[in-house]
């Protein structure tokens, strides 16, 4: 405000102004009356408040400290105040009255004052300018992403009937629900209104783990995850044995469960083929569950924790594989914790498909699936 005046002119203006200590809550404006004074705060907080039409609620739309200037535009341009500003605290001021403040009894000072006002004003104008440009961009965000969570949850309705009509269909004895051919349909039913969804999010691949940024740190962890689980399972199996729980003479591993899985080729060709065909079928799973859906929760949760994604899509995720029995399913479920907490951490499928393939055939060769 002072920009341009010389010290005997800074230090009578200084003289003219009076010292106001305005209390907590106290008005130090009030939108609509006329501008009589000039405030500047030297210490302390105040809001700048506006009263809402519709409403007529008071919104705080600012919040100003130390060296703001308050009341220029209503004091110069002699128009009602466009908003109230109030004291946040205690505040220290300096207020020039206006039969102290006018073109009269400053002369030139008065206008250096207000054209340096002006410019101040104009400034301010910029910065509320890009402020409602930020705000019109947070807002049509917000609407894409309220559109994009309909459509979301429309595709989670879709696939819900899906999976009761799945399950209903494996209630049929002759379908054998462990066959290659009824998994492939049941997870490529789902994969269709997911893949849906992800061409209406307009979201770039990487954002559903299709990405191999941080890949060998995600490796790592799931190598480092699967051999405690791997040695853990061998040693129950062992365990359940020795308690009699399964036959004794049942070997450790059998690659049974392995060959009734195998498609066309018999012997270990159809073996190898099996768990090739294995290893893309989990990679599915995982990018529609983790990848389409808990990332997509993540996404649309925004500032909320992971976790709550996590949760959502393992119940969701064993949800769909409690038509094969609750146990497998309660397993599915802290299965599918585990496998979202490893892709929260690195945002790339690839160490979450390596360690549900591992812990998936393991178990077949133990003979718990």
């Amino acid at each position: 405000m002072t920009r341009g005046l010389d010290a005997a002119q800074v230090e009578g203006l200084a003289e003219r102004a009076r010292p106001r200590h305005f209390a907590d809550g106290e008005r130090i404006i009030r939108e609509g009356e006329m501008g009589a004074s000039l405030t500047l705060i030297v210490a302390g907080e105040a809001d700048v408040a506006k009263i809402d039409e519709v409403s007529g609620r008071e919104h705080v739309v600012n919040v100003v400290g130390s060296g703001a200037l308050v009341g220029e535009m209503s004091f110069f341009q002699q128009r009602p105040a466009s908003a109230s500003v109030q004291a946040r605290g205690d505040v220290e001021a300096l207020v020039l009255e206006g039969d102290s403040a006018s073109r009269a009894t400053l002369g030139a000072v008065y206008d250096i004052v207000r054209g340096n006002v002006g410019e101040l004003i104009m400034d301010r104008q910029r910065q509320l300018s890009d402020r409602q440009v930020e705000i019109l961009r947070k807002s049509e965000q917000q609407e894409r992403e309220r559109r994009e969570f309909g459509v979301f949850f429309s595709v989670v309705v879709v696939i819900v009937g899906f999976d009761h009509a799945i399950a209903e269909i494996a209630r049929d004895p002759r379908i054998s629900i462990t066959s290659q051919g009824f998994s492939w349909g049941a997870l490529l039913t789902f994969a269709v209104p997911l893949f849906f969804f992800v061409r209406y999010a307009k979201q770039p691949w990487s954002a559903f783990g299709l990405t191999f940024t941080g890949w060998r740190r995600s490796l790592v962890e799931a190598l480092l995850v699967a051999g405690p689980l791997v040695i853990g399972a061998t040693a129950g199996k062992l365990i359940y044995q020795k308690l009699g729980w399964v036959s004794a003479d049942d070997p450790l591993f059998s690659l049974e469960s392995l060959r009734e899985s195998a498609m066309l080729l018999p012997g270990v060709a159809g073996i190898v083929v099996s768990r090739i065909q294995g290893f893309f079928h989990h990679a599915t799973q995982e990018l529609l569950m983790r990848g389409i859906i808990q990332g997509s929760l993540v996404r649309l949760y925004a500032r909320e924790s992971p976790w709550w994604a996590i949760i959502a899509t393992s119940v969701f995720f064993a949800s769909a594989h409690i038509f094969i029995s609750p146990a497998f399913a309660l397993l599915t479920l802290f299965g599918g914790i585990g496998f979202g907490w490893l892709y929260a951490r690195h945002g790339t499928l690839v160490g979450v498909t390596v360690l549900h393939f591992i812990l998936h055939t393991t178990s077949k060769l133990l003979g718990f699936i």
